[in-house]
């Protein structure tokens, strides 16, 4: 893994990596990150994540703030997660407050942090299990 090194005592910056570029290895960032490549591997921010609408990021993540508006696949642990309107989240994501647009994307096991909530139900959904009808009333 590589690590960008900044000097914490001037503002930081923001590492892009761009559309078209594929990047395999891990970034440890103070500042922000914003990807329109592809990118596989581990991925530490100190800031701000995001991935844009043709960004791919495969692999582990930690950061503050997430923003997603391209595809994200893998072990996510961030404070602020915002799935946009075309962003798609796959895989395990751990989060303090989850945000997801309309046609926005999380398929996988989500957890708040420092969560103690356990199911009360032993819920099993099987091929069997009966047609259940929902009235919405207005």
């Amino acid at each position: 893994m590589f690590k960008i090194e900044q000097d914490k005592t001037k503002t930081n910056g923001s590492t892009i990596i761009a559309e078209g570029a594929l990047i395999k290895g891990g970034i440890d960032s103070a500042g922000s990150v914003i990807i329109n490549g592809k990118f596989e591997g581990k991925i530490a921010v100190a800031q701000t994540l995001t991935i844009g609408k043709k960004g791919e990021v495969i692999g582990e993540v930690k950061c503050k703030n997430l923003v997603v508006n391209g595809v994200l696949d893998g072990i996510t642990i961030a404070t602020d997660v915002h799935i946009l309107e075309i962003g798609r989240i796959f895989g395990k994501l751990q989060y303090e407050s989850l945000e997801i647009d309309k046609h926005g994307t999380f398929e996988g096991e989500g957890k708040k942090k420092n969560s103690n909530y356990k199911t009360t139900k032993n819920n099993k959904i099987t091929n069997k299990t009966k047609k259940q009808e929902i009235l919405i009333e207005d």
